[in-house]
């Protein structure tokens, strides 16, 4: 009998231990995911399709998380996400939690797009060409700006120079020679017109002056080539090499 009623108890503690299996497999299979499957709907824009997204997250997480996950898979950058629940509600602050259930749909503000690093190095190479050519402008009007003070500066300034046209057989047996007071900024070739006056030179006579064994273009001025007080220029009558020398320089200088 004792035998009968101990196969008994461990009977009905097998029924309960199953019941109790029962009852655990059913609370399992209905208890609910640790994570949410969401959809994330963003917008057609310009060049860009609509587009649905799927991210899991955990059920604690917080938007900014989700922001994470965003921009890990897909490459939205963080900064620029803006989340909300519907079209027209408040968009989702970082730290706020995600109230949300499995499968459901939230919103991307559609000015999002990935990241495109041609884009961004395209950016970052345009950008560096604005600086550049900031630069090169910036550089210019200083240089602009530099030679129109230096111009202003040289307004009243004067030279005396001696200007020296050796004797040649036969056509000047004799010796040239003038003085003039000149202002910085004239030219050659304004120089040159003064000098036939002043020597008495026959206008068909071609004249290049010279300093320093070289030619001074026509379209130069005293300043800038050089010359100062008391300085000599040489008058002289070249030949057609010479005179084309003269002319190249001052194509050259002109430019």
């Amino acid at each position: 009998m004792r035998a009968l009623f101990g196969w008994g108890r461990k009977k009905e503690r097998g029924r309960n231990q199953g019941s109790q299996d029962l009852t655990r497999n059913v609370g399992s299979s209905s208890a609910e995911p640790a994570q949410l499957t969401l959809t994330i709907y963003r917008p057609a824009q310009p060049g860009i399709e609509e587009d649905a997204l799927q991210v899991c997250v955990d059920k604690t997480s917080t938007v900014g998380v989700l922001k994470n996950h965003l921009s890990a898979l897909f490459g939205f950058p963080t900064e620029s996400q803006v989340l909300r629940r519907s079209f027209d509600s408040p968009p989702f602050e970082d730290n706020e939690a995600l109230t949300c259930c499995d499968g459901d749909v939230l919103y991307l503000d559609p000015m999002v797009a990935p990241d495109n690093p041609i884009g961004g190095l395209m950016e970052s190479l345009n950008g560096a060409m604005l600086e550049l050519s900031g630069a090169m402008a910036s550089a210019a009007t200083e240089i602009a700006e530099t030679d129109h003070a230096l111009l202003e500066s040289l307004q009243d300034v004067t030279y005396n120079l001696t200007f020296l046209m050796r004797a040649s057989q036969p056509q000047r047996p004799e010796e040239r020679r003038c003085q003039l007071e000149l202002g910085a900024l004239s030219r050659a070739q304004e120089i040159i017109e003064m000098l036939r006056l002043e020597l008495d030179i026959h206008d068909d006579t071609p004249l290049v002056l010279e300093f320093a064994g070289q030619p001074i273009p026509p379209i130069l001025q005293v300043h800038f080539a050089g010359l100062r007080d008391d300085d000599v220029v040489m008058i002289v009558c070249p030949t057609a090499g010479v005179v084309a020398g003269a002319q190249r320089l001052d194509a050259t200088t002109s430019l």
